[in-house]
């Protein structure tokens, strides 16, 4: 994804002649300022996170750090997800998905790697479309609208799914109980 979803017309002479020209130089001074011996702060923080974490949960859950811009990407995160050893077929076809929804791309981005059907997501979507993104609060009000709709059996999985601004991703599974 770009940070611009416009068109190229018109995304081309904003960023070459309005944004590069004058961010560029102010960006460059302060990463400059902001960078240390082992990189960007942004990735090294969220590297050590991710040990610690990892750490701190042990062998049965997977802790993955992922960037929209970087390496590793959200891709490479949600890649590594399918492969936590879950019976990912049986699940992801009966699964509901709690996506937080930063917005309308990351729902259609990981509605696309995962190959999930329209209505896996549309507790996600109505969130989204009536409260909009509510940072950290948004999953509670998606699990609370799964819950209430009644469409959903005991056992029947919710795959959640949160991005952090840049860098992060968590996923957890939790199964409805009746």
């Amino acid at each position: 994804g770009r940070v611009l979803d416009i068109p190229a017309a018109a995304r081309w002479p904003l960023v070459n002649l309005i944004i590069s020209p004058f961010r560029g130089p102010k960006s460059a001074k302060i990463y400059k300022e902001l960078w240390e011996e082992r990189g960007s702060p942004l990735k090294f923080y969220g590297e050590d996170a991710e040990c610690m974490l990892q750490e701190r949960l042990g062998d049965d859950y997977v802790v993955k750090l992922a960037m929209r811009y970087q390496s590793p990407s959200m891709d490479e995160g949600l890649d590594l997800f399918k492969k936590s050893g879950l019976d990912m077929d049986e699940m992801m076809k009966d699964a509901v998905f709690a996506i937080h929804p930063g917005g309308p791309k990351i729902l259609e981005q990981v509605s696309m790697l995962l190959e999930l059907k329209e209505d896996q997501i549309k507790e996600s979507k109505e969130v989204l479309r009536t409260r909009g993104n509510m940072s950290s609060a948004t999953l509670p009000h998606i699990w609370k609208e799964i819950l209430e709709s009644g469409d959903y059996k005991s056992g029947q999985k919710v795959v959640s799914l949160a991005f952090g601004p840049g860098l992060s991703l968590f996923g957890s599974v939790f199964e409805i109980c009746n």
